[in-house]
């Protein structure tokens, strides 16, 4: 299926307080329209202000997984939230991890975010070979993202998790 069939049969339009959103997959970097990193860089300081966007990481990420973009089409197009799906295979399984779920400040309480992680799941429920399971981490902080996380069937796990500064 090319893209862009794809990403009509995906598109899902909603009529929020009044404004049309869509929402798309972008499946290799190179079908980012002129304005979509800059957007990107916008919606990813909001997250995570302290570090810094990188168009080149972007495009690394987006090798090996899903860009899941909402754009509200009476903006011209601005992207206003986004999620990453992106796969990790292991000898023993595949899974995926989603990434980067963030939602324009002046856009959130109105199911953008509810929206995107749904065509996540989805998009992972349908992945070749099958997912043994989908994982995510949220910054306690998030509360009505985490709370979302549970609502759609996320479960905190109590495990040690490591991380080396590299």
């Amino acid at each position: 299926m090319n893209t862009a069939a794809r990403n009509a049969s995906l598109t899902l339009h909603k009529k929020l307080f009044l404004m049309q959103i869509t929402y798309s997959f972008i499946e290799t970097f190179s079908e980012l329209q002129e304005d979509d990193t800059g957007q990107i860089a916008s919606l990813l300081s909001q997250l995570s202000p302290q570090r810094q966007f990188s168009p080149s990481q972007l495009r690394r990420a987006m090798m090996f997984g899903s860009l899941c973009v909402a754009r509200d089409t009476d903006s011209s197009g601005k992207i206003v939230g986004m999620a990453l799906l992106v796969y990790r295979h292991t000898a023993l399984y595949s899974s995926g991890t989603i990434e980067s779920v963030v939602v324009d400040d002046a856009y959130r309480g109105q199911k953008i975010g509810k929206e995107l992680m749904n065509h996540l799941i989805e998009k992972a429920r349908r992945y070749p070979g099958s997912l043994a399971h989908l994982d995510l981490t949220s910054n306690p902080a998030r509360v009505a993202a985490n709370a979302l996380y549970k609502k759609l069937g996320f479960t905190l796990r109590e495990t040690n998790s490591y991380r080396m500064i590299l």
